[in-house]
């Protein structure tokens, strides 16, 4: 489903497309910054998140929205090309429970801890999923990467510790997806690929998994229900 800019919808869906076309992104920074934008449209405030999650990210998302008044609408714009995936998934799950959906600016990249975040996005008004890739933007995916070792030798045990620990990550990775109700083949996007290379989705593969797509030359907000719909019909 295409939702045309000047048509008359809901206030969420102008304010989406207003920031999307209004904002333009800045150069990451090493430590995260968490800050409100004035979008110029009423009840709403645009929080952006950006820079590399470091640790703390969700305390300063929680204290940006402590000083905002509880009835305005709250959109989360990600910009950062990583980090700590603990933090990633605590904005993840944040993001859903509060209902408050998330966009990706055209110039702006999310990746790998940050999509953790990315796919918690949710309709404030429907309780539906709401993650937003705006036309040239960048949403990267990539395998586990086990940080520090040492290139040395290890032990049977060390080995199968390491793989235990994989292991774990990937269950983690799939009870995050669950809470946050996203498509479990999003798991499928960090395979295939080395721990130091990253996969970036294309915008049509993004409707795939459940993300919508703002077209920036038609000025439309492309919804993945009615394509998701329509593939679950066609299949056998």
């Amino acid at each position: 489903m295409s939702i045309p800019i000047g048509g008359s919808r809901s206030a969420l869906t102008a304010c989406l497309i207003s920031l999307a076309t209004m904002l333009a992104p800045a150069p990451l920074r090493a430590d995260i910054a968490v800050f409100k934008m004035d979008i110029g449209l009423p009840n709403t405030v645009a929080l952006m998140v950006r820079g590399q999650f470091n640790g703390n990210e969700i305390l300063r998302f929680k204290s940006a929205i402590a000083e905002i008044e509880p009835g305005k609408r709250i959109i989360a714009v990600l910009d950062s090309p990583g980090g700590n995936v603990v933090q990633g998934e605590a904005l993840g799950r944040f993001f859903y429970d509060a209902r408050i959906p998330t966009l990706v600016l055209a110039g702006s990249v999310c990746a790998s801890a940050c999509t953790y975040a990315f796919f918690g996005g949710r309709s404030p008004m429907t309780g539906d999923p709401l993650r937003i890739l705006a036309s040239g933007a960048k949403l990267g995916f990539h395998s586990f990467s086990a940080v520090g070792l040492p290139e040395r030798a290890y032990t049977k045990t060390e080995l199968e510790n390491l793989s235990r620990e994989s292991q774990q990550l990937v269950y983690r990775n799939l009870l995050h997806l669950m809470h946050v109700k996203a498509p479990l083949a999003v798991m499928k996007l960090n395979t295939g690929t080395k721990s130091e290379q990253m996969n970036f989705i294309t915008d049509g593969e993004a409707l795939d998994y459940g993300i919508a797509v703002l077209n920036r030359q038609t000025g439309k907000l492309v919804l993945p229900d009615n394509i998701e719909k329509r593939t679950r019909k066609a299949q056998p």
